[in-house]
């Protein structure tokens, strides 16, 4: 299994996903094309890209618990809240190519995956 011990001690919060999953998906269908780009307390993000971040947090989460796979470390004299910042960004940026539909639809089978792992 991969290594995460320079993140702290792991704590299992995968019971929590079910709930918060149907809560969050339903949110997600009842958004409408105006409110996917209303603004939020995130500078520069709207809520289609915080929709986008929770996708990224997803993917994360799922290749490292299933698939055994190595997650991105800090470089060479980085902090970690610069390396979750920089993550973050890159996935925001390139998700503004993916539409809400898709957003959704990714969302709701990536987190399927997390609720089933």
């Amino acid at each position: 299994m991969t290594t995460m011990a320079w993140l702290g001690p792991m704590i299992d919060v995968r019971p929590l996903f079910a709930g918060q999953r149907r809560a969050y998906l339903e949110l997600l269908h009842e958004l409408d094309d105006h409110d996917w780009q209303r603004p939020t307390a995130c500078p520069g993000w709207d809520v289609k890209d915080i929709a986008a971040h929770v996708l990224g947090g997803y993917t994360g989460r799922l290749p490292a618990w299933r698939d055994d796979f190595q997650v991105p470390h800090p470089a060479h004299g980085e902090s970690f809240s610069s390396l979750i910042n920089r993550i973050n960004q890159k996935w925001v940026s390139a998700s503004r190519r993916i539409s809400p539909k898709l957003l959704t639809h990714l969302s709701s089978e990536v987190s399927e995956q997390i609720v089933e792992s």
